[in-house]
């Protein structure tokens, strides 16, 4: 937001919600409030999996397939490395369905969410501004 209080936003996409509904009442377009979500959420994923790509490549953990280039991970993964790395591919997404299931924004595709966007209550340092 910029001073004024109005979202930055040079392309109109937050005014897309006023004309929302399409001629049999169908939503069409997502609130800023979902835009909002899904932006930040995507920003987070993308951080963590370049975190992922530097640390793996420099160690990895033992027990598991040894591959130090991150481009060639998921094919050791798949097919030279058996059962073992099948089943981690298959931990990582059942920890990615239970996390987007815990934390989906509900309404946010109509601006009615219960919580800001991005904030998933999750804060064991405590650094949010929160009065008290």
């Amino acid at each position: 937001e910029i001073g004024d209080g109005a979202p930055w936003d040079p392309l109109g996409f937050s005014k897309l919600y006023d004309r929302n509904f399409d001629f049999n009442n169908v939503m069409v377009y997502p609130h800023v409030q979902w835009l909002r979500e899904s932006e930040l959420k995507h920003g987070r994923v993308c951080m963590l999996a370049f975190v992922g790509m530097i640390v793996q490549s420099a160690c990895q953990i033992p027990g598991l397939p040894q591959e130090p280039n991150w481009s060639k991970t998921l094919e050791t993964m798949l097919f030279e490395s058996g059962q073992v790395g099948q089943l981690s591919l298959i931990q990582v997404a059942i920890f990615t369905m239970f996390a987007e299931g815990r934390f989906y924004p509900e309404d946010a595709w109509i601006g009615q969410m219960k919580r800001e966007p991005g904030d998933l209550g999750f804060d064991p340092l405590k650094w949010s501004k929160r009065p008290g």
